[in-house]
């Protein structure tokens, strides 16, 4: 079980996400506004952030920048958009995007791929 930490302003989609990584036994605290992320991520400690890049008010992109200069490049994010829209010029090892639609297999097979000690033993 890994603590995922949802951003997305639209309400169905992150109630989606949410319960598909509630049924993977994940423990997921959605949140509809970027504003308090760092707060959030700091009680919350997180194995994993979910963010949608098209947001009011603080944009996936900003709230990509602030976590990484608060944390490090340490905690997985990945970066969900309904757009082809990429940060950039950033080379980071643990940032991974998904295209809205996703494809929940394809996605809970990225989310598991990202969390240390979550990889899908093989079977010989």
């Amino acid at each position: 079980m890994a603590r995922i930490l949802v951003i997305d302003d639209d309400i169905d989609y992150l109630a989606m996400v949410k319960a598909c990584l509630e049924d993977a036994r994940h423990e997921v605290l959605p949140l509809t506004r970027a504003d308090k992320v760092l707060e959030e991520i700091r009680r919350f400690r997180p194995d994993l952030v979910l963010l949608d890049i098209m947001m009011p008010g603080i944009t996936g992109a900003q709230c990509y920048q602030a976590i990484r200069k608060e944390f490090g490049a340490k905690l997985p994010i990945i970066i969900i958009t309904g757009s082809e829209m990429t940060l950039k010029g950033v080379e980071d090892s643990q940032l991974t995007y998904l295209r809205k639609p996703m494809d929940l297999t394809m996605f809970l097979k990225t989310v598991n791929n990202l969390l240390p000690g979550e990889k899908p033993r093989e079977n010989k």
